[in-house]
């Protein structure tokens, strides 16, 4: 088997209303199906720049390369390939060391989650001597495309089961800050693309209590 079955059969397909989406650790590369019309968006809180000029080179080969699959009939195939040229021009430059990928830092067990990057921020904590002072606090971001009924964007912030917060995307003003941050990743990657929604606001604080 070549790398690059190996790397297409890695791919995530979604199917949204007239979008399909094939959505791996480097791109989202998503099919309007009545345009046609394809559209290729990048991973970039997913990946570490080491060498930027370098890369932004490669980035415009991968360009060219990705325009000469838009010539071609759109169709599921099409959509699946590019995702598969982009993730080998990133495993290059990765061999290279001029890219490198970030891992979430907490287990997640959802195979369907798709992972959005990092966040990272200070929070006040209260140290033993009463004094409060800002400590890092770093959260993995994913959106959930399979949820049931409504897909969702999630926030995890430790190991456990009580350590994450799951969101429904509407009414994003009210959500906190680490889920509102995944609901733009997510929206400005088109992987909201296609969804139908309620008009509300659902936190999920991990202990299974919902609110509105």
């Amino acid at each position: 088997m070549r790398a690059s079955d190996g790397i297409a059969q890695d791919a995530h397909i979604i199917e949204q209303g007239k979008y399909a989406m094939a959505v791996n650790e480097c791109c989202v590369v998503q099919l309007d199906r009545e345009a046609p019309a394809v559209k290729v968006s990048f991973m970039e809180y997913r990946w570490h720049l080491a060498d930027a000029d370098r890369v932004a080179y490669q980035a415009e080969q991968l360009r060219k390369k990705l325009g000469q699959y838009r010539q071609k009939r759109t169709s599921a195939e099409l959509i699946v390939a590019m995702a598969t040229e982009c993730m080998l021009a990133y495993r290059r430059v990765e061999e290279a060391g001029w890219l490198s990928r970030i891992e979430p830092s907490w287990e997640h067990d959802c195979e369907h989650c798709i992972f959005l990057g990092p966040m990272q921020r200070e929070e006040g904590d209260k140290r033993a001597d009463g004094v409060r002072r800002m400590v890092p606090q770093r959260t993995d971001l994913f959106y959930c495309p399979e949820n049931k009924p409504y897909p969702t964007v999630v926030a995890r912030f430790g190991a456990t089961e009580r350590d994450i917060y799951r969101g429904l995307l509407p009414g994003l003003g009210g959500l906190n800050a680490d889920l509102y941050e995944a609901a733009r990743r997510a929206k400005s990657m088109g992987l909201l693309d296609g969804i139908q929604l309620p008009p509300l606001t659902v936190l999920d604080n991990g202990t299974g209590g919902m609110s509105d």
